[in-house]
């Protein structure tokens, strides 16, 4: 019988972002999300490899990433690792257990590939594989930029997404409408995963995903660009956003820590734009602004 290995990661929630987004990198099988109501600001990853000469190496990569994380302004202290062993049909069948649907704002259902949902005609289903890319769904910076989604897109606009991950945000404004989102991401599996998701949603006719750097190749003006990145990739891209974007065009950011909110709005305010609406999810926060006419 094949053996994996669990690395469980004990972090506070403003890090669980980025520690989820890197264990996908390492090739997880799988990533479980976990939080406490009884203890606040806290979440537990629990991801899934096989048993390997790799396991070792593995966690002190995963220790050396997450001692670095300060200096992308996210909070690692008392943050804990450990690892052990469990057999096949354990894990599969707990992991999976762990991503039920979800419905989000008004009409939005997000479910894994594996699940059966019955749906009304008001209600907007959205399937992806939770087990391949940052962006299932159950982070709250994500939950905040489809609530805001939900309320700016129109049918027949044009959006660009920004940091991209599994093309959930990209693949929620096709299905409110869009006529052509372009959904942009650095990391190469990222761009492979949005495009199987893309096609599980049967919307690859309609969002053109690209490996690049933010707004690096695109060379058109949109009615929405969204972003749920880290605060320190999202500040010098507000200066370039105008660029890209169309008279009274909305700009939603999410990814931003309670301490940054004021920077951000800063920023927004110095480059044209007006903040029209400001979520909030324990610390994370979401802007919707518009770039003024």
């Amino acid at each position: 019988m094949i053996k994996w290995a669990q690395i469980t990661v004990e972090t506070s929630e403003e890090s669980s972002g980025a520690i989820e987004n890197y264990l996908f990198d390492q090739k997880a099988a799988g990533v479980e999300i976990k939080t406490d109501p009884d203890k606040q600001n806290q979440t537990t990853l629990i991801a899934y490899f096989p048993v390997s000469d790799l396991v070792g190496a593995r966690v002190i990569n995963l220790r050396n990433f997450i001692k670095k994380l300060p200096s992308f302004g996210l909070s690692a202290e008392n943050t804990e690792v450990h690892l052990r062993s469990v057999p096949n049909e354990n894990w599969s069948e707990n992991w999976r257990s762990a991503f039920p649907p979800q419905t989000i704002g008004e009409r939005i259902i997000i479910a894994p590939t594996w699940h059966r949902v019955e749906t009304s005609n008001d209600e907007v289903l959205i399937r992806l594989n939770p087990g391949m890319a940052f962006g299932t769904g159950h982070h709250p910076t994500t939950q905040l930029s489809i609530l805001l989604l939900e309320e700016v897109v129109k049918s027949g606009e044009t959006v660009a997404d920004i940091g991209t991950g599994s093309g959930i945000l990209a693949i929620v404004a096709a299905k409110l409408g869009a006529q052509k989102i372009y959904a942009v991401d650095l990391d190469k599996k990222a761009v492979e995963i949005a495009e199987e998701n893309c096609r599980h949603n049967s919307v690859e006719d309609i969002i053109d995903v690209k490996q690049m750097d933010r707004f690096s190749e695109l060379n058109q003006k949109f009615n929405l660009i969204v972003a749920n990145i880290l605060t320190k990739v999202i500040l010098p891209m507000i200066p370039q956003a105008p660029k890209y974007l169309k008279s009274g065009g909305h700009l939603i950011l999410s990814g931003i820590m309670e301490n940054e909110i004021y920077k951000v709005k800063t920023e927004l305010i110095s480059n044209k734009f007006e903040c029209l609406k400001t979520r909030q999810h324990n610390e994370w926060f979401a802007i919707l602004a518009r770039l003024q006419k």
